[in-house]
This record gives structure tokens, C-alpha cells and sequence, in this order.
């Protein structure tokens, strides 16, 4: 590793950032941060793999706010995936739900990645565990989930419930929640990450059981909402329906009239349809037509 001094604006995020969910551009922790280096000055240099951002992401951005021309960074080499969990280890200020689940996204880079060792190692020593290249991958695969654990120091039943709650996000994440403010993912990033004030104006995250337990709920009102929706529709659908076969009910009155009350149903049947669907009024005039010719 080396310190070097990168251009702010050479630098980008590595994409496997990208999964790692961010705190909210308002929230206090992250103006303070902007404070503090507004004052003091970086005191922990960006890591990165050449114009890479690969921890620092708070900081870079705090740093861009601030209109900094330059900003210490660490050069590191090794895989990405690992430095990055590492850097999660550390983060100590968040829960370990939070731990966890900024973790389970690296989960498949990290077997990737010891895959790419497993083979580069074979390769040297094909021999080793007789030669069983798929046995020896298939262990990696298999124990990732809890090496990972470990390695942030989390346990392997948060790593299952992220995995959890991720499946969840992934089906209705995008959907707005009940308070119509923010989607489902945006309220289990606010929950998880920076928590909820308390009637005495505390702030604690949620576990992540707990937000799994929510997002059930939540998830069973959209879900009551929706099928509602389709009982509407169809309610509607029906009337509609029924109103089409109701009207040759009607025409026993036509029979009955006379010829003055007949032309004033024919004059006033303008002002009703003019508003009327377009593809209505097409089908229908396709029909009546049918209806006519068959009549001459």
C-alpha cells in the first residue's frame, strides 16, 4: 500500500459500491462528516485500485461538496470484494443487521473471487485434494456465506435474514410505501442504517428481523390494496356488461312509443355518445353495419 494524492474529478466509484446502499444525501451523519473536514481536514485517505474508489464513498463526496481540487488515497492490491468487506468489519457505528446486510451483496463477488484463487492455485498443485477441481469449488461456494459472516463479524443467521430481506426488496423494493413518501427499499435503508426517533427523540436502527416482519405487513396491505382494485375493475367490468345486455330490454318500450317520442330518443342519442370511448363507438358501428346488411 502507498499514499498517493488523486484529481477529485479522475476519480469513480468501483461498481461493486454500487451495491452497498448509501445513507441518505440529508441525513445529519453525513452533513457532519462534511463539517468535519470542512475543519479538520481528511483524516482517513480514500482507498482505491488506480481510478477506482473502493471505500471512501462518504468521503469523496463530502470532499466534492467542500470543491476539493485533490484528496489523499490509499493505493491497495489484492481483490476488490476483500478489501471492501473489510472495510465493512470496521465500520463498528452501524448494527450488525446493517453489517450483514451491506455484506450479503458481495456474497457473489467473494465466491468469485475465491473461485479465481481456488483455480490459479490448482493450476500449481494440480494433485491437491486429488485433483478435484468441482469438489474444491463446490466447498468455496458452499461455506462463503459463513466465512463471510466471520469475517465482519456477524452471524450467519443475520447474513440469512439479509438474504431475506433482500428476496423481499427485489419483488416489491420499488413499490411506495403506506406513508406514500419513499418506497418500500428507501424505508428499509432509513430503518436499517439510520433508525427510527422514539417519543423521547432517540434515533435506533432496526433489526433486521424486525424489517422483515414490517415489510410483511406493508407487504400484505399492498397486496389487499391491489386486490381490491381487481374486485373494482371487475365489478365495473360486470355493470358494464350487464348494462349492454339490459338494452335490448328497452327496446320493448321503442315498440310502444309513438312516433314523436321516437324521434326525440333518436335526437337526444348524440349528446350521449359523444363522450364514449373511441374504440367503443368503432366496434359498435362495426357490429351495427354487420347487423344491417344481414337485414337487406
Amino acid at each position: 500500500m502507498k499514499l498517493v494524492e488523486r484529481k477529485t474529478h479522475e476519480l469513480n466509484f468501483h461498481p461493486l459500491l454500487q451495491r452497498i446502499p448509501e445513507l441518505p444525501y440529508d441525513c445529519e451523519e453525513r452533513q457532519a462528516l462534511k463539517e468535519s473536514l470542512r475543519s479538520h481536514g481528511l483524516k482517513q485517505p480514500l482507498l482505491v485500485q488506480g481510478r477506482e474508489i473502493i471505500d471512501g464513498r462518504h468521503r469523496y463526496d463530502a470532499a466534492m461538496s467542500l470543491n476539493w481540487q485533490t484528496i489523499a488515497c490509499v493505493e491497495v492490491e489484492g481483490p476488490v470484494v476483500d478489501v471492501i468487506l473489510d472495510s465493512v468489519a470496521q465500520r463498528r457505528h452501524f448494527s450488525k443487521g446493517a453489517l450483514a446486510w451491506m455484506a450479503y451483496p458481495l456474497l457473489e463477488s467473494y465466491i468469485q473471487a475465491g473461485v479465481e484463487r481456488r483455480i490459479e492455485h490448482l493450476k500449481q498443485y494440480p494433485n491437491e485434494n486429488g485433483g478435484s477441481t468441482v469438489g474444491a469449488l463446490s466447498a468455496t461456494t458452499g461455506k462463503a456465506s459463513e466465512i463471510v459472516a466471520k469475517k465482519i463479524g456477524v452471524s450467519a443467521r443475520l447474513m440469512r435474514q439479509a438474504g431475506e430481506l433482500e428476496d423481499i426488496l427485489a419483488k416489491n423494493g420499488e413499490t411506495m410505501s403506506t406513508n406514500g413518501q419513499e418506497t418500500f427499499r428507501e424505508w428499509a435503508e432509513r430503518v436499517v442504517f439510520i433508525g427510527e426517533e422514539d417519543e423521547s427523540g432517540n434515533r435506533k436502527s432496526m433489526g433486521l428481523g424486525r424489517v422483515i416482519a414490517g415489510l410483511a405487513g406493508k407487504e400484505s396491505v399492498i397486496k389487499g390494496i391491489q386486490q381490491k382494485g381487481l374486485r373494482k375493475r371487475s365489478q365495473r367490468h360486470e355493470q358494464i356488461i350487464k348494462h349492454f345486455q339490459g338494452t335490448h330490454q328497452h327496446f320493448t318500450y321503442w315498440i310502444e312509443m309513438e312516433p314523436e317520442a321516437r324521434i326525440e330518443v333518436l335526437n337526444a342519442i348524440p349528446e350521449q355518445v359523444v363522450n364514449w370511448p373511441n374504440e367503443l363507438l368503432v366496434r359498435l358501428d362495426s357490429e351495427i353495419k354487420k347487423v344491417l346488411r344481414a337485414r337487406v
